[in-house]
């Protein structure tokens, strides 16, 4: 894990922006205490939750981190802040407040903001609080140093699959997968963590959209769901790959062609400007028109970066909002028939004013 501290000069930028927006509400304090939002602003490079639990910033851009007594040295050597202030409730340790909301509490007092900016919820007698969607909206928006890091995640993903592609075969559990996968993945250059917990649905569990692994035995026949995604320099990577084991029935065969064409199609719709629901739209027209609507039970895809599921987070039908350049998305159509199996594939895409740039960049091949 790199030391966030180095990222000092990009995070000012960022808290440059809030306070732009803290001028334009007439507020002088924001809070922040959504976990990705404060790495986002203070220590991004950690690759889930941050050493702080609040972050406080000011009208004149000082930073000041509130935390556990667990984390106070932690903050203090890695979170690029001015100020660190810890809590807790331990006979004996010296900290400054018994909660991290006293904390926050406290500054108010000391600060009296008419005015105070949060991206969550927090109730105050003393000063207005306003809700504000600001550092949300800063990170659907990518950055060159951000995209080179989910780069590199989304190549490990890439290794991942040709891992699966020679490892796979009948007699194996999903557990067996599950386990060499991981390792496989966790040893590569630049991995502090898996974006989520590794799905590999085999034969009818296959059918689900998403799986606990058993120990089940893949077999002859079986499609193979494997779902799995890295986190390199804090930022993630989100891929599935559907391997067909052996001779499989016909349907299957079919399925997998048709997911293959609705992921395509919708790769074909990234456009900057166009509506974010015609990416759903079009693999669902398709799978309707196949006779296969009904067995397409999710979106089409999601937003991708700091975390695994980030805004916007389902790109469905009904999502309000325009493709904008620097989005990070997904693009996941399948298929899930019970008693027989499914078919997803999925991945991941930046939106430019060309058109869809591939962040992974495996085969599709799915025959083992």
């Amino acid at each position: 894990m790199e030391n966030p501290l180095k990222f000092k000069n990009t995070y000012r930028k960022r808290v440059k922006r809030l306070i732009e927006i803290m001028e334009e509400k007439e507020a002088s304090l924001y809070l922040v205490t959504n976990p990705a939002n404060i790495r986002y602003l203070c220590c991004h490079t950690f690759p889930k939750e941050p050493p702080l639990t609040h972050l406080l910033i000011t009208e004149d851009g000082e930073m000041i981190g509130i935390t556990s007594s667990l984390e106070g040295f932690r903050a203090r050597e890695m979170a690029a802040v001015d100020e660190v202030k810890t809590f807790c409730t331990y006979p004996g340790l010296k900290c400054d407040y018994r909660s991290g909301v006293e904390g926050v509490r406290d500054y108010i007092k000391k600060l009296s903001p008419k005015v105070m900016l949060t991206d969550g919820r927090f109730l105050s007698r003393r000063t207005k609080v306003m809700k504000d969607s600001t550092i949300t909206e800063m990170r659907k928006i990518k950055s060159r140093e951000e995209l080179e890091a989910m780069k590199k995640a989304a190549a490990v993903a890439d290794s991942g699959y040709r891992f699966l592609k020679e490892f796979i075969r009948p007699g194996l559990t999903e557990l067996d997968i599950v386990r060499e996968l991981n390792h496989h993945l966790r040893s590569q250059k630049g991995v502090s963590n898996f974006a989520f917990e590794t799905i590999i649905a085999s034969g009818p569990h296959a059918a689900y959209s998403h799986h606990d692994p058993t120990d089940r035995v893949v077999k002859k026949g079986d499609a193979v769901i494997c779902d799995f995604g890295v986190v390199v320099g804090g930022y993630c990577s989100d891929m599935t790959r559907t391997f067909l084991v052996g001779e499989v029935e016909e349907k299957l065969r079919e399925i997998y062609d048709l997911v293959q064409r609705a992921q395509h199609e919708s790769e074909g719709k990234v456009k900057v400007g166009e509506k974010l629901n015609v990416l759903d739209l079009t693999p669902r027209r398709l799978f309707e028109k196949e006779g296969y609507g009904q067995y397409y039970p999710h979106s089409v895809g999601h937003g991708l970066g700091l975390e695994v599921h980030e805004e916007p987070l389902g790109i469905r039908p009904n999502t309000k909002g325009e493709q904008k350049e620097g989005m990070v998305i997904t693009i996941e159509p399948g298929i899930y028939i019970p008693g027989l199996g499914g078919v997803r594939i999925e991945d991941d895409f930046l939106i430019t004013n060309k058109g869809a740039v591939r962040l992974t960049h495996a085969e599709q091949d799915p025959y083992v």
